[in-house]
């Protein structure tokens, strides 16, 4: 069975049951107003919690389920006079998650906005480099490729020397 409860708001009589959110019947009946009628309305922008902007945008394909819209996609969508293709990043180039000029955005695919992120002193190799071909460091003149299948860069030939760096048993 549903209890019922009344709360009485500007002579108003609700009846609520349980599981009912108040705030959804007051808002259905006009007592208390969302967007652009709430006092609070700061014209559907704001900051995530993550950094960047975000606006109120309806029913527009990168909504969320609330409804708001990243604006560096909004403004690389007009940017670029398209809608972003699934997978396109939007990269700011000054690294202010804020600042939504378009002349600070950068389209750009994973694999270029990883490269653009890669920490220094990592040497890893780039898509599209050229792999090529070096003598061993240790002068047993032994030649091979610069980078190993998973791009990461070698010195040595992997185990030819073994008998040199043989560990007690």
């Amino acid at each position: 069975m549903l209890s019922v409860q009344e709360i009485s708001v500007d002579s108003a009589i609700i009846r609520t049951f349980r599981f009912a959110c108040a705030c959804v019947i007051l808002t259905h009946m006009g007592i208390i107003h969302s967007g652009k009628r709430n006092p609070n309305w700061k014209g559907g922008r704001s900051v995530a919690s993550n950094g960047y902007v975000i606006v109120k945008m309806l029913g527009h394909p990168l909504a969320d389920v609330r409804g708001y819209v990243y604006e560096h996609r909004l403004v690389a969508e007009k940017m670029l006079g398209r809608p972003l293709e699934k997978g396109e990043i939007v990269h700011h180039l000054n690294h202010d998650k804020t600042d939504n000029r378009a002349e600070n955005l950068l389209v750009t695919s994973p694999a270029q906005h990883g490269n653009i992120h890669r920490k220094s002193g990592k040497r890893l190799r780039y898509p599209d480099e050229p792999n090529e071909e070096l003598s061993c460091e240790c002068g047993c003149g032994t030649t091979f490729l610069r980078f190993d299948k998973q791009g990461r860069p070698r010195r040595f030939v992997s185990g030819h020397n073994r008998s040199r760096t043989k560990r007690p048993q």
